[in-house]
Parts: C-alpha cells; sequence; structure tokens
C-alpha cells in the first residue's frame, strides 16, 4: 500500500497498459489538482481515472481554502517541505534526472496520508459524501 511505482507514460504500449488499471472500480485513484492530469491520460490513454480522489478539492470541503498547491497542503498537514526545483525541467526529455526521478517519488509520497487525514476531517464535518458527488 506504501509503495511507489514511478511509471514512464512515454514508454511504447505504456498507456494502453495503464488503462484498465485507471478505469478499475476496485482501486481509487488519489491525486492533487487532477484537472492537468486528466487532460492527459485522456489523451494518452484515452480513458479517465475513475474512481477518483482529489485532494485539492477535499482540501476546499475540509477548510483549507480554494486551490490550496500540494506543497502547501503538505507543508500543513504532514509539516513536510517537497522541494519543488525540478517541476518546470523538460519531462519529455529522456533519460529523466536523478533530480526529476525524486521530484517525482516526493511529489506523491504524502497523498495516502493527505487522503487518510481528509477523509477523517471530512466524516467529521459530514461533508465526506459530498466528494463522491
Amino acid at each position: 500500500d506504501e509503495d511507489i511505482l514511478l511509471v514512464d507514460a512515454l514508454v511504447p504500449g505504456m498507456p494502453e497498459a495503464l488503462a484498465p488499471l485507471l478505469q478499475d472500480p476496485a482501486v481509487l485513484k488519489v491525486m492533487h489538482s487532477a484537472s492537468e492530469d486528466l487532460v492527459a491520460f485522456r489523451h494518452a490513454c484515452g480513458v479517465l481515472p475513475a474512481p477518483l480522489f482529489d485532494t485539492q478539492v477535499a482540501a476546499q470541503f475540509a477548510g483549507f481554502g480554494e486551490a490550496i498547491s500540494y506543497s502547501d497542503f503538505v507543508a500543513r498537514l504532514c509539516n513536510v517541505r517537497i522541494d519543488k526545483a525540478s517541476r518546470l525541467t523538460d519531462w519529455a526529455k529522456r533519460p529523466l534526472t536523478p533530480r526529476q526521478l525524486h521530484y517525482a517519488i516526493a511529489d506523491v509520497t504524502h497523498l495516502l496520508a493527505a487522503y487518510r487525514v481528509l477523509c477523517e476531517r471530512l466524516e467529521k464535518r459530514g461533508r465526506l459524501a459530498w466528494i463522491d458527488e
């Protein structure tokens, strides 16, 4: 449950291999501010991830304010600072650099913890069902 697997969507055949997982109703996909990712998945894989839990949307309902960034969210929730220096590098160039790989891992490391805390907070506020809607 806590392993991170980096997947290179530019590898031939990878989008087709990812599509069934993205659509698997038994696998919850957790993302933060998923709108751009959804466009990329639709374009590359021809499908949208479902079910999907967007931690940015959930954070709004949990009282974190509108459009909180992932790094600010994780800093407040987990007291962790994420190095965003590689965010705007060339992600289409292969091979990815060690810094890019480290960033990619750091960018999802706390999603599961954030999901759990958000679910707890939303449940206490009676708003967890709002996310499903």
